[in-house]
Order: structure tokens, then sequence, then C-alpha cells
């Protein structure tokens, strides 16, 4: 985050002038001394105009660090997400500014009702270097151990390049929910 903000030539006052993040926590997160949140780094994706590198960078670190989190509390019902399969596959080539039609294929994993779920775009979802997708796309209503279809129109950015696309499920509310689950990824090779 620091080096995307030296290389916009912005300096921490300036940055802490343009929004509501204080400096002190700015600077604790860029000296790694504390865990950003999406909401700061999706702002800086947007403020600093890293048409979604760090958000990209987020998400993996995310998915990681669930991937080897344990001990979850048996009391409440979990929500877990399994990505049965994506069409496109991962690296499928496609001409710029192409629109297609993904088909992800999730199982609910966990003891959760899938009820007003979505799955929410992480960062922005729109850009000259990003693909092109709807903020949030809606997950059929889903019992545990069942499977859902979503169907997400895609748009391939204007320049070609590999390019990721991460989503994460949300409730009716639009909270986060599955953080145990890495973040849905599709992954495009724009020609």
């Amino acid at each position: 985050m620091r080096r995307v903000r030296g290389a916009a030539g912005v300096s921490l006052r300036e940055l802490e002038m343009r929004g509501s993040w204080r400096r002190s926590t700015i600077s604790q997160v860029e000296n790694g001394k504390a865990r950003p949140s999406r909401q700061l780094v999706e702002w800086y994706d947007t403020e600093l105009g890293s048409n979604g590198l760090l958000l990209c960078i987020y998400a993996e670190a995310r998915s990681r660090q669930l991937l080897a989190r344990q001990g979850i509390d048996a009391g409440e019902p979990l929500d877990e997400v399994h990505v049965v399969g994506i069409d496109p596959p991962a690296g499928h080539a496609v001409h710029r500014g192409a629109w297609l039609p993904a088909r992800v294929a999730l199982r609910n994993g966990g003891t959760a009702s899938w009820q007003g779920r979505a799955l929410h775009r992480m960062g922005a979802h729109t850009g000259t270097r990003l693909i092109g997708s709807s903020p949030s796309t809606p997950v059929p209503d889903c019992e545990p151990g069942h499977c859902a279809e979503v169907s997400i129109e895609l748009r391939a950015p204007d320049v070609p390049g590999s390019v990721v696309a991460f989503w994460t499920m949300v409730d009716d509310k639009g909270r986060e929910c599955a953080q145990s689950s890495p973040p849905v990824v599709v992954s495009l090779v724009v020609d």
C-alpha cells in the first residue's frame, strides 16, 4: 500500500485529508503494524488508481489466512462455500471488450441455509484493465449439502494481458459471510 501511495506521489497527510482514515491508522497499516480492512484497501484502490491491484493482493492474502485458520465456534451455523466448478476455466482466452457469461457452481458445505445471498465483487467492478461485471449477483437459495449455480455476465477489459476478479459471499444485509472460505476467482487471458 505504501508503494502504491508513493507511486501516486501522495503524502500521508494528503491521503488523510482526502478521506475519513486517520494518518496514524494509515501509517500502521503501511508499516505492517495493523491489518487493513477490506474497506481501506478498496478506498486505496479507488483513491490512488491502482485498478484493483491492492484488492487482488488482499484477497489472495485473506484466502491463505482463512485456509490456515482453525477453531470455528460449533454453536453457530457455519457458512462454508465450496466452488464446484467455474466456466470459463482459469486462463480462458478472450478478445478485448468481449462479453461472456460465467457459470459458477457452488456447494453449500456449511450448516447454514443460504437465503438472500449474493456474490459480491471485491474491489472495483469496471475499468479499462479490469474484468467488468455487476457489483453483486444473487445466489439461489440453497440448503446445506446442496449446490447452486450462479450466472455472472463478464466483460473482458480493453487492454490485453492476464486479469483476475474475486467475489465473496454476502448475506441479505450485504455483510460478508463464509469467511472461512476462499473467494470465488475468475481469471482470463485477454488477447
